[in-house]
């Protein structure tokens, strides 16, 4: 339902402060403008904004994180890949509900996703839209894009759990981003170290907060993830055989790039879903133990994932370019972590 002139107010008067400092956003986008619901605050989760938007609102289509302005240029940073068309719904909203004339830009988990705005000369908004060309042309902006990928589970455990950490985090990840387009090696190692210490010392104060009905839904959903995992690479496997049929020389490489692949896979087996039943299990002063030794297992197969050269070749390969295979799994053990409490 359309905005009072009280609600317009407060979204605009937020909106100011977030040119200060990121603030935390929920959105919910429904297919009118006006049932749009876009929720910032300073102290609340991401999530818990977003899971509120998306009841008011009563739509599935949902984003949250971080939210910060420069001019007419707002930035979401995204805990999640944003829907399709959120910058342009959201601009909508803005525009039409809010009386705010902007150029919206979203930055998922790994990177620029989308903006939408009319070009009016702001050298800010003309940056935004070589983003994508810039992290193929420089070779530091894909190295610092690769970097945050693999921090991914750490960076959204921390804003999930550690209100007050999120826009320190956002500013490292934009000082990042920044010192990698203009070839500032140095500087990015810089802030990478400013941006572990952050993590670390996040994960110190927000340890042991487990919820039990997170948990519970990802331990139900990690043996489907491991075992589609399994599916999909026997998919991989025939493709390869089919390939190289008519092609008896190459019998022998293709033997050894099987015999590879079960090998780096071999990690796929473990039963992590048991020791989950353990912490799920527990007794509050024993389930601090039990947290432990499940997240050796995610931090052994995470270090074994960013190592294993063949399973870094495997998402979106030239034999099956539409195969997922480790993205699925990363995605539920960064679930299952912040589960675990971060």
């Amino acid at each position: 339902m359309p905005l009072s002139k009280d609600e317009k107010e407060d979204i605009k008067s937020l909106l100011v402060k977030t040119r200060k400092s990121a603030l935390n956003f929920g959105l919910s986008l429904a297919s009118k403008p006006e049932d749009t619901v876009l929720l910032i605050h300073k102290m609340k989760k991401p999530e818990i904004l977003q899971r509120e938007a998306k009841k008011a609102a009563g739509s599935p289509k949902i984003a949250c994180g971080l939210i910060e302005s420069k001019g007419k240029l707002i930035t979401l940073t995204c805990v999640e890949v944003p829907p399709a068309g959120t910058a342009k719904k959201l601009r909508a909203f803005l525009q039409k509900e809010v009386g705010v004339a902007s150029k919206i830009q979203l930055i998922g988990p790994g990177g620029f996703a989308e903006q939408d705005g009319e070009d009016d000369g702001d050298e800010q908004g003309e940056e935004v839209t070589q983003a994508g060309d810039e992290a193929k042309a420089n070779p530091l902006v894909a190295k610092v894009e690769e970097l945050l990928t693999k921090l991914k589970p750490r960076i959204r455990a921390a804003a999930e759990q550690n209100a007050k950490a999120g826009p320190v985090i956002a500013k490292l990840l934009a000082a990042m981003r920044e010192a990698g387009a203009a070839g500032e090696a140095g500087d990015v190692k810089k802030r990478m170290g400013q941006l572990t210490e952050v993590l670390a010392r996040t994960a110190g104060t927000t340890g042991g907060a487990v919820s039990l009905v997170k948990l519970g839904k990802a331990r139900l959903e990690w043996p489907q993830v491991r075992d589609q995992a399994m599916v999909d690479l026997g998919r991989l496997k025939d493709q390869i055989r089919e390939d190289y049929e008519d092609d008896p020389d190459a019998a022998g490489e293709v033997t050894s790039a099987l015999g590879m692949l079960d090998k780096s896979l071999a990690a796929f087996q473990i039963k992590l879903h048991e020791r989950l039943d353990e912490v799920l299990n527990a007794e509050a002063d024993a389930r601090t133990a039990k947290v432990g030794e499940a997240r050796k297992i995610i931090n052994a197969f995470n270090k074994h994932i960013d190592s294993d050269p063949v399973l870094g070749a495997l998402d979106s390969n030239e034999i099956l370019p539409d195969l997922q295979i480790t993205a699925p799994l990363r995605q539920k053990l960064s679930e299952i972590s912040a589960a675990l409490g971060g």
